[in-house]
């Protein structure tokens, strides 16, 4: 669940403990299909592929809600074989 703490329009959320792989996701509005949006924010897009390097990387999903931009940066762990 990604959550706007500040109010500003950029909702965040930041995942560790993913499993190193190819993923895809995108953006559901309301817990429903209804109004959703994909890579490049494209309403009803095409999901957006992202990695995970490694086990246990931080992986961080900002959305801006005016654009429809969903930004995801996995960071390799310090310590972290990569």
């Amino acid at each position: 669940w990604l959550q706007d703490l500040d109010g500003d329009g950029e909702y965040r959320l930041t995942l560790h403990g993913l499993a190193a792989g190819s993923y895809e996701c995108k953006v559901a509005i309301a817990e429903s299909w209804d109004e959703n949006y994909g890579q490049g924010g494209v309403p009803g897009g095409a999901n957006i592929p992202f990695t995970v390097p490694v086990d246990n990387a931080t992986v961080t999903f900002t959305y801006d809600a005016t654009t429809h931009v969903l930004t995801i940066v996995a960071e390799i762990p310090p310590g972290a074989p990569d």
